[in-house]
């Protein structure tokens, strides 16, 4: 479904993992947009109430990825 995340929904939780953990996870301009369509698709999850986020590997996110 992305290539930057992971995206599950589990009766009334949503899960979001920023998957890239050999970069520890960096919030580029390709993961910001898929942050906005995950939000979406969960937005279209009727049972779906919260969602958990979380960072691959060791770290949530290092930051942004300016390259």
């Amino acid at each position: 479904m992305f290539e930057t995340l992971l995206a599950a929904a589990d009766g009334p939780i949503g899960h979001l993992t920023l998957n890239r953990p050999e970069k520890l996870n960096p919030l580029s301009t390709a993961t910001l947009g898929e942050l906005a369509a995950a939000a979406r698709w969960f937005d279209e999850q009727p049972a779906v109430k919260v969602v958990i986020v979380r960072g691959a590997g060791r770290s949530f996110s290092a930051g942004a990825d300016l390259a």
